[in-house]
């Protein structure tokens, strides 16, 4: 999904603590930017809409939801606004399709889930959404809504994942979930995994009881047999249990019923030693195996239980999402591989629309499709921006890549800025790391790449090689989930990898040496979260090498101080949501609790502090990003339009803050030095001191520009960012002004400017293309304001835009000369006063051409600037005669006599044209042209002139005279003595005044 910058300048302001002018909250400083990658994540929660087929609803399980209206060709978030980002379940009301209901909380059990805080509903297809219950419920893996009255909803809640909680089981709700009854109990301790309405008779509603713990250790579990499958024929008020022919010790199970034969049932149960499936054809009064093929019954690779749908008009067709969506068209007898791939995509959920059962909707760890025609061809997942991703690093190549490992897809690599205008598929690559952990580049060779347990990455050999410490794990190497993978910031030839050992190579991973005991507990004692499975636990024991039940998620050495340290302590998995960060300022020897601010809900995964400014911490949390100017005493949100999707870790590079989401893969929030350079007692007009700006060329594209619908990620910026505050609006104009290192102004920009906005009526290109014009701000604020790295424009020109177009990003191409790199001075006046700050501008690294050889390029491109300066008044008039003339001779072409005279004119006209105009070409300005073509190609690219286009300008050069000295004889004689002629002849004169 693309998101929109709407102007060039991002307009923001910082909450400054004054009173005469607020600047409002941070979500109005910064913009984060969604750079992908475009690969689908791990998705659960799916509907369709049975009277509009072509519209859909996807959730991935940390990322929000997700809506098409194109059959899949793209998605659009409309619940990033939301204060959770985990979904497990989306009812649509068919009855009333406006009624979409949303379970939050991820609704599976897997080691590195998110949980929700209940039920959502929007009245309107997902515009605008409303937080209505079971906030305690945590995951929702089912919604069930009456098929008649959108207001009847039943829904299974699974409770805690981590502990022992009372809002679990099945509620229903008779108003719309404004309140809701439990109606289907057992325990704390056993929650519901399903629900289901027989659609042809409401009263009659099937459940599933689900008993699991996860443990506070990696990949722990403990699973009772308090589940079961529940069946009500009074609307949900009242409920049996379903048992003859199913297993007595049910774990777990999920329910199908059969749309064109109600009761027809299939189930999928898991207990604790196997996974199958059932079959009932008397609406659930008994069951039985239908096959020996245990593959269509098979949990996913995480353990997750099959979801079976039956075709809405033939009960003998049945699908089973597994590790391959599985179909049968014998009704469970047989099985054939309908949907998968080596290495298993592992499907989610299955919907088909009632109306038409070609059209179905999957969801999987890889993203959620859609096919049409029944399975013969598919959308794609490469349309989502819904990467679960661990950890982030960046490389020292520019523009830098991010890396990381993708949960469900393997390890990407991605640049946080294109070369076409837009982050595409044409700017991330696989980097042979596995899906869980950490991935980093060489600080000394950005094409080698170290990542997941443990490979080495060679970008220019597209090959990877092994390079684990020991190759074969022993009773001494033992290694789980994400393991740190580390280069040295002081020693860059420094690589280090730990499990429960510690490791360090000086080669890339040819020689390790092992240089710590084993860092794993011998002893422990087990959280009180874990409850009635202490039993279990015990028998099952962790991992070793666990060091807290308060898990330390990530610990950041201080930049500044050499005793201090951050600790970012995460403690869902003991059931704890509170923020946990401890700091040091005495290597170790105390720890104090630095929370203050974070609200209960945002478990802390991430900690850094800033390379440049001491005490200012960033924290990445389960739903967002917090910031502490003062050492982390206080902490304020940085979400701003972040979606809630948990933040598993988050780095500063160069004057960017970066995060790794575990549901929308990575966002970066461009240019923080207005934070850096922060004082919440500013009392009045400010400044900032800008970044360095570099002359980047924003689309590089020589080709057709990709179509709007193809998914890209965003580009930052590009020109100078110029950030200032004022204390209160401006009551007069507001300016910023650029000179050079010579104090001449290169270029000026003022709240009285008019905006030069492109000629609908002469547009060549549909509107969507254009980048939304900007303008100095007079409001009380922070702002930000983009110089593009140009001289002042030629004024009166209509705008043109390039083939390089960029969707709603497109510039005008330019009519004045580049920036050369080198020293200038902003300065900003308000209130009758002037604020300046230096400001460097630098070359793209990439460029190799010399600082002579830039300066050669603006030497030309200003001496065809200021041709362009002087001839394009002439330019305007003489576009305004040709065109009277096209028009004259039109009415002309009955009146001989005038039509004579009028072609005779127009051979004038054709002679300020090229030395071989195209027959039936309009008149031209040849010497224009020439100078804006000459312009561009010196313009075009980063480097000297050519020998051509030196003599080029230098022989047109010669000629400008010739051609000003006829077009002032063609004024005061030639088009004096046409007038007087159409005059003569009842003709509208050729009018030089142009409006």
């Amino acid at each position: 999904m693309r998101s929109v910058r709407n102007a060039i300048v991002i307009g923001f302001a910082i909450f400054l603590g004054i009173t005469q002018a607020r600047a409002g909250e941070f979500d109005s400083i910064l913009r984060w930017r969604n750079i992908g990658p475009y690969r689908g994540g791990r998705t659960r929660a799916i509907a369709g809409v049975p009277s509009q087929p072509n519209v859909f609803y996807m959730a991935p399980v940390n990322g929000g939801v997700f809506k098409s209206i194109d059959y899949g060709r793209t998605w659009t978030p409309i619940f990033d606004d939301q204060p959770t980002a985990s979904v497990g379940a989306i009812a649509v009301s068919i009855s009333n399709p406006n009624v979409v209901y949303v379970g939050s909380g991820e609704g599976l059990h897997r080691p590195d889930l998110s949980v929700g805080d209940g039920v959502y509903k929007s009245t309107d297809a997902g515009t605008t959404w409303k937080h209505l219950g079971l906030s305690d419920g945590q995951q929702i893996p089912q919604l069930a809504v009456d098929p008649k009255n959108p207001d009847r909803v039943l829904v299974a809640v699974a409770g805690h994942p981590y502990g022992p909680n009372e809002e679990r089981g099945v509620y229903r709700s008779l108003d719309g979930c404004k309140t809701f009854e439990k109606v289907l109990y057992r325990n704390e301790n056993v929650g519901a995994s399903d629900v289901v309405i027989d659609p042809g008779n409401s009263q009659v509603v099937y459940a599933a009881l689900w008993e699991s713990r996860e443990g506070p250790w990696e990949n722990g579990a403990f699973d009772g047999d308090g589940g079961g499958i529940f069946k009500s024929t009074d609307g949900g008020k009242t409920w049996r249990q379903l048992t003859k022919g199913l297993p007595g010790n049910i774990v777990q199970a999920n329910i199908a019923i059969a749309p064109s034969a109600p009761k027809t049932l299939f189930a999928a149960v898991r207990t604790k030693t196997i996974s199958k499936l059932y079959r009932s054809d008397d609406g659930g009064e008994t069951w039985g195996g239908t096959t020996d093929d245990p593959r269509p019954g098979l949990g996913i690779g995480g353990g997750d239980l099959p979801v079976v749908r039956f075709d809405p008009k033939n009960p003998q067709i049945v699908y089973s999402a597994s590790i391959v969506c599985w179909k049968s068209t014998d009704g469970g007898k047989t099985w054939e591989g309908w949907r998968g791939a080596p290495g298993g995509d592992d499907y989610q959920n299955v919907w088909i629309n009632p109306n038409n059962p070609d059209i179905i909707l999957l969801g999987s760890d890889q993203g959620a499709i859609i096919t049409v025609n029944g399975g013969k061809s598919w959308s794609s997942w490469y349309n989502q921006p819904t990467a679960q991703l661990y950890h982030v690093s960046a490389d020292n190549a520019f523009p830098y890549r991010l890396y990381s490992g993708q949960q469900e897809s393997g390890s990407v690599g991605i640049k946080s800025r294109g070369d076409q205008g837009e982050i595409t598929f044409r700017d991330w690559q696989p980097v042979a790391a596995e899906e869980y952990g950490y991935v980093v580049a060489d600080p000394l060779d950005p094409d080698i790449i170290i990542g997941g347990k443990l490979t080495r990455f060679d970008r220019r050999t597209g090959q990877a090689q092994n390079i684990l410490p020991v190759p074969v794990q022993t009773e001494g190497f033992r290694m789980l989930r994400t393991e740190p993978v580390v280069f040295s910031p002081l020693d860059p030839h420094w690589l280090y990898f730990a499990g429960n050992t510690l490791w360090q190579t000086r080669d890339r991973g040819n020689h390790w040496e092992k240089i710590s005991p084993d860092l794993s507990r011998p002893n422990y004692e087990l959280p009180a979260s874990i409850g009635k499975y202490k039993e279990d636990a015990t028998k099952q024991v962790p991992p070793p090498s666990i060091s807290a039940w308060q898990k330390i998620s990530l610990i950041e050495a201080g930049h500044f101080d050499s005793n201090a340290a951050y600790a970012a302590v995460n403690t869902i998995r003991i059931d704890d949501l509170r923020p946990h960060i401890l700091a040091t300022h005495d290597s170790g020897k105390t720890w104090t609790e630095i929370a203050n601010g974070i609200p209960a809900g945002q478990v802390v995964n991430a900690i850094r502090e800033d390379s440049e400014r001491k005490g200012l911490l960033f924290a990445g949390t389960e739903k967002g990003v917090y910031v502490s100017f003062d050492d982390g005493a206080n902490w304020k949100s940085l979400r701003l339009n972040l979606p809630a999707s948990s933040v598993r870790d988050l780095i500063i590079k160069n004057d960017d803050l970066i995060v790794a989401t575990h549901g929308r893969g990575f966002w970066i929030l461009d240019n923080i030095t207005p934070l850096r350079q922060f004082n919440r007692n500013q009392r009045e007009d400010l400044l900032f001191k800008p970044q360095t700006a570099l002359r980047v060329r924003a689309n590089l594209n020589p080709d057709t520009p990709l179509p709007p619908d193809e998914p890209a990620g965003d580009n930052p910026p590009d020109g100078a960012m110029i950030d200032y505050f004022l204390l209160k609006e401006a009551s007069g104009p507001v300016t910023i002004e650029i000179k050079d290192g010579k104090g001449q102004l290169v270029r000026k920009y003022s709240t009285a400017d008019t905006p030069v906005e492109p000629n609908p009526k002469r547009l060549r290109i549909p509107s969507y293309w254009i980048r939304p014009l900007q303008s100095v701000s007079t409001k009380a604020g922070m702002h930000r304001f983009l110089w593009d790295l140009h001289y002042t424009p030629i004024p009166g020109v209509e705008p043109e835009f390039p083939m390089q177009a960029t969707y709603r990003n497109t510039p005008p191409t330019a009519t004045s000369p580049w920036a050369v790199p080198g020293n200038y001075t902003v300065s900003l006046t308000a209130g009758g006063k002037t604020f300046s700050q230096p400001l460097t501008v630098a070359m793209d690294p990439r460029v190799k051409a010399s600082a002579a050889d830039l300066q050669e390029q603006f030497d030309l491109s200003w001496k065809l600037y200021q041709l362009r300066l002087k001839l394009a008044p002439i330019g305007k008039k003489f576009d305004s005669i040709a065109e009277q003339l096209t028009k004259l001779r039109a009415k002309a072409a009955e009146r001989p006599d005038a039509a004579q005279k009028l072609e005779v004119f127009a051979e004038t006209l054709i002679k300020f044209g090229p030395p071989h105009p195209r027959p039936g070409a309009p008149p031209s300005l040849f010497v224009l042209e020439s100078t804006r073509r000459l312009f561009n190609e010196i313009e075009g690219s980063d480097a000297a002139p050519t020998a051509v286009v030196k003599a080029a300008v230098a022989d047109l050069d010669t000629k400008i005279g010739q051609v000003t000295d006829a077009w002032r004889q063609l004024l005061e004689s030639g088009l004096p003595t046409l007038n007087q002629q159409l005059k003569q002849a009842g003709l509208p004169e050729i009018k030089t005044e142009t409006e």
